[in-house]
């Protein structure tokens, strides 16, 4: 067998970013290992020996066809940056454009598949289920979960807000948390630029129907843009905020509107893909033209090419419970309606005295805008009352303590314990000691990564990094960090700022093992 010279894993990093973290590396000493093949036979027995592994390790044929997915994904994009030669690929012509690179394909490709024969059990347990679906259209009132969504889009939990929006523009939660491609065009109108799966090319606008007044929900996006949390996703690919945010996202859901939306016959739990049918049935019920079929209007407002792709919005039907379907266009004489601005957009002009107006002109420097003086201003009460919160939150515990209803001491003994399981074991205790030893080990493993390396490469020790690293609460990694001041200490030593890990790869993409 020919070899080439051995590289090292982290070379391949870059072509697994797209995939979910826990596959990467796998992924990557893979990829590492195909690189060293070399001639038909050898790739052939590689690649066939992982393909064995993981019919092993996966019985359930969905999960197994995701992972040869992410497999032959990873191998399309490294083969795009390599020299095929007759060595490692075969001619081409007629393949799939996205398996073939200037005229060739990796061998690899060739043979990391899954036949035919498991396609087939597959789609048959897939149509079976779609089949029953259809025969069993889950019934919903349109008006009343309207009403659920719009009185969500005041809720404090910015997730609830996001399923809220999901359901009243009928968008995934992805291209909600983006906050990005919404303008305002009527009443009821959106256009509609940033489409997430588009297989060619990029997406073009187009309007979408919302299921409330649409200036509602600019200012409730409006409002988003002002949440941390999603401040932190600028700059992570879809697939890392889908991975990043989904079981939150889907809890949500349920949150808001599990007392009121049952999930499609043979779905488990109502989810966030679900919202996207009821949305179809509920904007056909209020803006469809008699004229058109349903299957046409679900590619319009979903931004579809073909029937195929939309044929969930199957799993439901619109009705008051008398067991009528509603009558479509309910409100469509509303479309031509011009929209209100949002109150979130509309400007404002204030009045001050000379002496507040010279305080005022003192904020910030000479060299900024009276804008930015407000949002100073507005940071600073936004951070006066999360101050007022954390003071009442720890005289509620104070009191509590001291009325013998405090919480019980960590189990400094159990923790020691716990820091020394492997990192499957670990992940998955949901114990307070747990968290704990779960955020010392990937501090451990933040400041092993940092070691030696440039301060541009390296991670801060911040709350947000300890807590998408190792997966604890909010409030658990806040406790954890105010306790150990250390580790502010650290950051101000290396000199790092609140920026500084921004627009960076995210950190759980990085360090996998901890």
């Amino acid at each position: 067998m020919k070899t080439t010279t051995a590289v090292p894993v982290s070379d391949f990093s870059q072509f697994t970013e797209a995939e979910r973290p826990t596959r990467r590396r796998p992924i990557q000493v893979f990829l590492a290992t195909l690189s060293q093949a070399m001639g038909e036979d050898s790739i052939k027995q590689v690649t066939l020996d992982k393909l064995s592994q993981l019919r092993q390790a996966h019985a359930n044929l969905n999960t197994l066809a995701s992972y040869v997915t992410s497999y032959s994904n990873s191998i399309r994009r490294w083969q795009q940056t390599i020299e095929l030669t007759p060595e490692n690929s075969f001619e081409n012509p007629k393949g799939k454009k996205r398996d073939v690179h200037n005229g060739r394909t990796h061998y690899a490709l060739n043979f990391l598949s899954l036949g035919d024969e498991v396609h087939r059990q597959r789609n048959a347990a897939t149509d079976d289920k779609t089949e029953r679906q259809r025969h069993n259209r889950v019934s919903f009132d349109p008006f009343a979960v309207i009403k659920v969504a719009e009185a969500a889009l005041e809720s404090d939990s910015y997730l609830e807000r996001v399923a809220a929006l999901e359901l009243l523009l009928g968008r995934r939660p992805t291209e909600v948390m983006k906050l990005e491609g919404f303008k305002l065009t009527g009443r009821y109108t959106i256009e509609f630029s940033g489409q997430l799966k588009k297989r060619d090319g990029e997406a073009e606008p187009y309007t979408i129907y919302t299921l409330t007044e649409a200036h509602k929900i600019i200012a409730a996006l409006d409002r988003l843009k002002r949440e941390a949390d999603l401040k932190e996703l600028d700059g992570d690919t879809n697939k890392s905020i889908d991975s990043r945010r989904n079981s939150s996202a889907n809890a949500a859901v349920r949150r808001v509107f599990g007392d009121i939306l049952s999930p499609p016959v043979g779905d488990k739990r109502l989810s966030n893909k679900n919202l996207r049918a009821v949305y179809v049935n509920a904007a056909a019920t209020l803006f469809k033209p008699m004229q058109r079929s349903m299957s046409s209007f679900a590619e319009q407002v979903l931004g579809h090419d073909g029937v195929s792709s939309i044929i969930s919005y199957e799993d439901y039907v619109c009705s008051r419970g008398d067991g009528k379907e509603m009558p479509h266009g309910q409100w469509i004489d509303r479309l031509d309606d011009e929209a209100q601005k949002p109150k979130s957009r509309k400007k404002t002009t204030i009045t001050v005295d000379g002496q507040r107006l010279e305080r005022f002109k003192g904020i910030g420097g000479d060299d900024i805008t009276h804008g930015e003086r407000l949002d100073i201003l507005l940071n600073t009460h936004d951070d006066y009352q999360a101050a007022q919160r954390e003071i009442e939150r720890l005289r509620r515990e104070l009191k509590a303590a001291q009325n013998g209803g405090g919480k019980p001491k960590v189990n400094e003994t159990k923790v020691a314990e716990l820091k020394q399981k492997p990192q499957e074991e670990l992940a998955a205790d949901r114990t307070r000691e747990g968290s704990i030893a779960r955020m010392s080990r990937c501090v451990k493993a933040i400041k092993a990564w940092n070691e030696g390396k440039p301060n541009s490469e390296m991670y801060s020790l911040s709350k947000a990094n300890i807590r998408y690293l190792s997966g604890a609460r909010n409030d658990s990694v806040i406790k954890y960090y105010e306790a150990r001041p250390e580790l502010e200490e650290y950051n101000q030593a290396h000199g790092f700022s609140i920026q500084h890990d921004r627009g960076k790869t995210p950190i759980a993409e990085v360090i996998t093992d901890w």
